[in-house]
């Protein structure tokens, strides 16, 4: 996050002259910086309407078949996820995207249904069900074993 580099890629993703390819590469790679460095969350998705989720949003949709586009947006998903549970929670409560995230499991595409459970493993492996843990729970981890 130094001098802004996040911010700068993800404005990049508006750009009309940004091929397709590097636009993946941009979620891949902002995906990966938010979940090492958590904090930078609020400055990249602070709501729905930001670039980033918009693209995250619209590769986790896209039709036909574009393996690549949903799983590079699994992975950038999975990543924000795991970050915090402010990320979680990002994701829980945008209820479209959540049916959608829960769908790509029974997919079709062989490759996007391993990557989907692949994914949902790596959300939830670092959160146990809230019914064997101790303690106060925080309300997108209870939502998350509650799906």
């Amino acid at each position: 996050s130094r001098q802004g580099v996040p911010e700068k890629l993800a404005e990049n993703l508006e750009d009309p002259m940004c091929d397709d390819s590097i636009r993946l590469c941009v979620v891949r790679l902002l995906g990966l910086i938010i979940r090492r460095t958590p904090e930078i969350l609020e400055r990249l998705l602070p709501s729905r309407d930001r670039v980033l989720a918009q693209h995250i949003a619209g590769m986790l949709e896209s039709s036909g078949s574009d393996t690549t586009h949903r799983m590079t947006a699994l992975n950038a998903w999975a990543n924000i996820s795991v970050s915090s549970v402010s990320g979680l929670a990002f994701w829980l409560n945008w209820e479209g995207r959540k049916n959608t995230l829960l769908s790509l499991v029974a997919s079709t595409n062989n490759e996007v249904c391993k990557g989907a459970m692949a994914a949902w493993s790596v959300v939830l492996e670092d959160r146990p069900p809230y019914a064997t843990t101790h303690g106060g729970h925080e309300a997108p981890v209870v939502l998350l074993w509650d799906i």
